[in-house]
């Protein structure tokens, strides 16, 4: 009975969170792409700056794509570069450095973008980053 009961209260959770949806007679994984990503940070470096986010789980992802612009607003057209998704269910640590015609004392805006197997794309941030500046910014846990 007891077993029961916290077999109930997991199926209830898992509904709420999307995880699982019923059809009648069956139960089953809903399919999901793209990140849970964890973080986004930018950190100002002495030869550019560098920008880390880690994945806690990937789906159906392809990599991502690291966009630059001068300003929050955008656009977004200069392409730091395409990384491939290392992850899968456990997740991964990720990093590039943008060292491209960057000028200390600039502010640029970073946004991280998921690309999956089906050509989807998925945007994180913006963040921004001042290039001379030895600190970072941070963009904490963000769950697709």
């Amino acid at each position: 009975m007891k077993f029961e009961r916290s077999w109930r209260w997991i199926l209830i959770l898992a509904i709420i969170s999307g995880l699982v949806i019923i059809q009648p007679n069956q139960v089953a994984a809903q399919p999901q792409q793209g990140p849970i990503l964890l973080y986004l940070r930018g950190t100002a470096l002495d030869d550019g700056i560098l920008i880390e986010w880690e994945t806690a789980a990937e789906f159906n992802l392809a990599g991502f794509i690291v966009e630059r612009a001068d300003s929050k607003g955008g656009p977004y057209f200069e392409h730091i570069g395409f990384i491939p998704a290392e992850g899968g269910p456990t997740g991964a640590y990720y990093q590039v450095l943008d060292d491209i015609n960057v000028v200390n004392g600039q502010t640029y805006w970073y946004i991280l973008v998921a690309i999956t197997v089906d050509a989807e794309e998925i945007r994180y941030g913006p963040i921004s980053v001042t290039a001379g500046n030895l600190t970072f910014n941070y963009l904490p846990v963000i769950y697709k």
